[in-house]
């Protein structure tokens, strides 16, 4: 029986293993989504002050 009660014991260790690391793979998937994210939103602000300095630039050239 002790053979058994060990092995159970090893299966459950294993299942504990992998949950963490699906947890840590999921920790991280959702990291890269939120940094994407920002990513994203930082272009989108940066492209917008090109377009306000293209404009300018537009502007001082036809004075």
């Amino acid at each position: 029986m002790k053979p058994f009660t060990d092995r159970l014991q090893d299966i459950a260790q294993s299942m504990k293993d992998s949950s963490q690391r699906i947890e840590r793979l999921f920790d991280s998937q959702n990291t890269l989504r939120e940094d994407f994210i920002t990513s994203r939103s930082e272009h989108k602000v940066i492209n917008e002050r090109l377009d306000n300095v293209e404009d300018d630039v537009r502007e001082l050239k036809s004075k």
